[in-house]
């Protein structure tokens, strides 16, 4: 028989993971090693505490006279209730722990579309002031073209009323010396 060796044994294939702890009782005359075996998601630290319990939970039935006398597997009518309780235990713990991890996945997310939204929300602050500033100066614009429409129509105006008179006087300065010349 080979001898346990101290410490934790860690075991991985694909979507298993196992891990064992040995323990050497009676000064080396009793061996047992406590063993689980997981699913890869579920945590390490979780399994090592199962693991831990478990081996907390055996010690007392070891000590036991009448136990260490008999076979292999010979504790399990004792133990099988409350490592049924105790793997109830991890397993309701395995499953908080998925949905514990999906509410962080989910608070992140929330997280990030929280900060998105408020930046979008900066942009369309900032998209809304340079609407207004577009909308003042269009209005400004067409003040002053409607301005310069009026001065041009005012200069067009000054101008036909100059030539209407230079005209008026240069036809009056030439016809008035025939008429008066012709009317003699």
């Amino acid at each position: 028989m080979r001898r346990a060796t101290p410490g934790w044994d860690f075991l991985a294939d694909g979507k298993l993971k196992a891990l064992k702890l040995p323990a050497i009782l009676h000064g080396g005359a009793t061996t047992i090693a406590v063993v689980a075996v997981h699913d890869a998601s579920f945590p390490t630290l979780q399994a090592k505490a199962f693991v831990e319990k478990v081996a907390l939970m055996f010690r007392p039935l070891v000590d036991d006279p009448a136990l260490q006398l008999t076979t292999k597997l010979s504790a399990q009518a004792l133990f099988a209730p409350a490592l049924e309780q105790l793997l109830a235990r991890a397993n309701a713990q395995g499953k908080l722990a998925v949905v514990s991890r999906r509410v962080e996945e989910v608070k992140e997310i929330m997280h990030e579309n929280i900060e998105a939204m408020l930046v979008q929300q900066e942009r369309v602050e900032l998209l809304e002031e340079k609407a207004q500033e577009t909308s003042l100066a269009a209005r400004q614009f067409k003040r002053a073209t409607t301005a310069a429409k009026r001065m041009h129509l005012w200069n067009q105006a000054k101008m036909g009323l100059a030539l209407g008179t230079a005209a008026t006087v240069v036809t009056a300065a030439v016809v008035t010396p025939i008429i008066v010349a012709v009317a003699l």
